[in-house]
């Protein structure tokens, strides 16, 4: 059994070091989720950016949800389409055409097939400038 005093001194000991860590700390912490065991629903992501109001915007923010969250290199249209319906929006009636939007816009490129073959999927990836637009939240990007 550990005596009252040998407790509180440990106690102490412990306070001292966890001051010393917090204080030592150069980058504070920053949007930690509530819930740090579940990652962010794709609905929760999308009303988190606010300034997502067209639906290029929203397949902009799918495809970062995608990649930052899911942690995937690449995605096609059944993924973003995936995001949109758990995320409660209704799906581009052309997926192409929103995909290719985004090409132009210069968020998205190209990185190849996921498969060969007829059953073949164009891939693609956000760039720099998709970021920089999620992150901005949509911010003078327009």
């Amino acid at each position: 059994m550990i005596a009252t005093s040998d407790l509180a001194q440990r106690v102490a000991d412990l306070e001292r070091r966890v001051a010393a860590i917090e204080g030592s700390r150069s980058v504070p912490l920053v949007n930690v989720p509530k819930d740090v065991g579940r990652p962010m629903s794709p609905r929760e992501f999308l009303l988190s950016k606010t300034g997502a109001d067209s639906l290029n915007d929203k397949i902009v923010v799918a495809a970062y949800y995608i990649e930052n969250v899911e942690h995937k290199d690449s995605f096609d249209h059944d993924d973003l389409a995936r995001f949109l319906v758990a995320a409660k929006e209704r799906p581009p009636k052309n997926r192409r055409d929103v995909v290719f939007q985004n090409v132009r816009r210069g968020a998205f490129r190209e990185v190849g097939e996921h498969s060969k073959g007829s059953n073949a999927r164009n891939r693609w990836c956000l760039t720099n400038t998709g970021i920089t637009i999620v992150d901005s939240n949509f911010s003078g990007l327009k």
